[in-house]
């Protein structure tokens, strides 16, 4: 600590320090250090997975409520090194990574491997999953789908995350028709299986001015528009700027 507390005195204000714990909390170095680094060997060499993503769990709120702000909390998963890292088992590692740092963090997320082909090395491995846009957090960290334990969501503005570390495949209900980043499936009924994750992308119509998706452009869209004029609504913003405005109305009157 005192290490740290040194460093932290000597040191611009707004100087980041990010320390490598593992899967561990850091409560003697808390108030001196911006974020943890989670270089954890979960799943693909735990010998008990599921406690230790509760353990990452519990590491990751911790952090979230008593690390010095800004906070970068960053977590490492680490493949089944007898598998390619594109396996079936790899994949679904991987999305149970990446969306639990999305639910209970900000997504930080690296996933390796140690060995593969008789070779020792530490792969960074990039997968499509993370091309998904799920834009800006909006929802709270570490929120339950609905009161399920193990079972948490948080919503994005282009969508939600969702990770399941419950004990069993779940079905989960969301307000309107998403796409399964991984699963492709257009629906808004979703089964997930434990210890994976998934992210749901919102389905836009086709024509951004048809607001309603009812196939045709006339004053119930504008009405919609109006509705959220000002804001930052996805549905009201038909022309992508950021921002509910006079343009998205001249938008839709252009499109009637």
């Amino acid at each position: 600590m005192s290490i740290v507390k040194g460093i932290r005195a000597n040191t611009h204000e707004n100087f980041l320090i990010i320390g490598n714990t593992n899967d561990q909390t850091a409560p003697a170095t808390g108030l001196y250090i911006n974020g943890l680094f989670l270089e954890t060997q979960v799943p693909g060499m735990a010998n008990n997975p599921s406690e230790e993503f509760m353990k990452l769990e519990n590491t990751l709120s911790w952090a979230e409520k008593n690390l010095r702000k800004p906070r970068v909390i960053a977590l490492e998963g680490h493949a089944y090194v007898d598998e390619p890292l594109d396996s079936p088992a790899n994949l679904r590692a991987m999305r149970a990574i990446t969306t639990l740092g999305l639910t209970f963090s900000d997504g930080y997320v690296l996933f390796i491997t140690n060995m593969w082909e008789g070779k020792h090395m530490h792969w960074h491995y990039w997968y499509d999953f993370w091309n998904a846009d799920l834009g800006q957090p909006i929802g709270a960290k570490s929120q339950l789908y609905k009161d399920q334990l193990g079972l948490y969501i948080r919503e994005y503005t282009n969508g939600w995350a969702v990770y399941n570390h419950s004990g069993k495949p779940q079905i989960i209900t969301l307000p309107e028709e998403v796409q399964g980043v991984a699963s492709g499936l257009v629906n808004t009924d979703h089964a997930l299986p434990n210890l994976d994750g998934e992210m749901y992308l919102r389905v836009k119509p086709a024509n951004p001015a048809d607001v309603n998706g009812d196939g045709v452009v006339n004053i119930l869209d504008l009405t919609l528009v109006a509705q959220s004029f000002g804001t930052d609504s996805l549905k009201g913003d038909v022309n992508g700027d950021g921002v509910v405005n006079v343009f998205d109305l001249v938008f839709i009157a252009n499109a009637f």
